[in-house]
């Protein structure tokens, strides 16, 4: 999910653990959301992702998300999205991991 509320990127400890991701423990970092507050020590460091042929590196903080396993936040958009346009904001104008060009990728909008 692409989140413009969420000052952070976050992925569950699952998907972390089942992506093998280095996780590096940092001071408590305070999560406020709808559903309360928690904290987070866990970071994902330096993780390589791929949004359709964009790619990029992306840190996350590690929490438990009951409804979804990824978010990206303003700390990615403000790294790498360049653009949200089409008639329904359905395409990302996003840098490449080079910073060199953008790269056009479509997003699938659930119901």
């Amino acid at each position: 999910m692409i989140d413009n509320g969420a000052t952070n990127s976050f992925i569950t400890p699952v998907l972390a653990q089942q992506c093998n991701l280095r996780l590096v423990t940092t001071n408590s970092v305070p999560i406020f959301s709808v559903e309360g507050s928690s904290a987070t020590n866990l970071v994902a460091k330096d993780v390589k992702m791929e949004l359709g042929v964009w790619s990029g590196i992306v840190n996350f903080l590690v929490v438990d998300m009951p409804e979804y396993n990824v978010i990206l936040g303003l700390d990615w958009m403000d790294k790498y999205l360049i653009s949200f346009f089409g008639k329904k904001c359905d395409k990302l104008l996003l840098d490449n991991l080079d910073g060199v060009g953008g790269v056009l990728v479509n997003l699938f909008r659930g119901s």
